[in-house]
């Protein structure tokens, strides 16, 4: 058999629609799952499918190359899998630009797509200037790190020491693997490095602008206190709204991780989305 990401569904195995979920870099499924069960509870017609992206989570083994091209090529495999294409997916940074690399085989079954604080457009070009911005500093980091460590804490005050945010490095340590008496980071990085910069590679406003008629609805949520998008991002989003490329939200009191900060304030704003006839 194929590589196959590692899934689980959320609700009620046999509703009638589905959603996928694709988590941010250096994440996995479990970041959404509190927010899937809440969501599924109020709309009990859906089903989340949360997905681990490949080389995150239990999903090992991806063969190369590492591309968002290949995590599309993913989710469909999985598609086949489940004999059931996704009517929305909904992905948070990273897995907000999976899922616009995805839409083209997912029409027209396709009705919405969520970018969770995922900016559409280019990174900063490669070379020093992504090891220096966000994701890009925090693969820097994880370099330096030793393979194995005595404990979480340990390896998270290291990240700390290596220039990561105490809530990143407490968030990454999570992922750490318990090894004999200590913990090991389970990330391929040489991998995790080809996805970032196809990520960053990638230019999402350009598939925007070649999506047809048939196009799912695109809804791009952007948490007020999170540092992703910059001033010319909101403005080149803000601007795509008026040509009616996709819908704009700001997230009030949210930062990059929105379905943790603002849940309540995420679910409202999602719902009547999710029980209209044709989302």
């Amino acid at each position: 058999m194929s590589f196959l990401l590692a899934h689980e569904v959320v609700g009620d195995p046999a509703a009638a629609r589905t959603a996928w979920v694709l988590h941010g870099i250096f994440g996995s499924r479990r970041n959404w799952r509190s927010f899937a069960q809440a969501f599924t509870a109020a709309a009990p017609d859906w089903r989340f499918v949360l997905v681990d992206l490949r080389h995150h989570g239990a999903s090992r083994g991806a063969p190369p190359p590492d591309s968002l091209e290949a995590c599309a090529t993913d989710l469909e495999t999985l598609a086949h899998h489940l004999a059931a294409a996704p009517a929305a997916l909904i992905g948070h940074s990273f897995g907000g630009k999976v899922a616009l690399a995805a839409v083209a085989a997912f029409v027209p079954h396709l009705r919405q797509v969520w970018l969770m604080d995922s900016a559409p457009g280019l990174g900063p070009p490669r070379g020093a200037a992504r090891e220096g911005a966000g994701a890009g500093r925090v693969l820097a980091a994880l370099r330096q790190m030793p393979h194995s460590s005595p404990s979480r804490g340990v390896a998270g005050e290291q990240l700390e020491t290596a220039g990561v945010p105490r809530q990143v490095a407490r968030w990454l340590v999570t992922s750490m693997v318990r090894e004999g008496a200590g913990f090991v980071w389970p990330f391929p990085l040489a991998a995790l490095q080809d996805l970032l910069d196809s990520y960053w590679d990638f230019d999402g406003w350009a598939t925007l602008e070649g999506l047809g008629a048939t196009a799912p609805k695109i809804h791009l949520v952007m948490g007020a206190k999170s540092e992703h998008f910059s001033p010319s991002a909101k403005q080149q989003a803000r601007a795509s709204e008026e040509r009616k490329l996709l819908r704009c939200y700001e997230l009030a009191d949210a930062g990059h991780w929105v379905q943790v900060d603002a849940p309540a304030g995420l679910m409202q704003l999602m719902h009547p989305h999710f029980v209209a006839p044709r989302a």
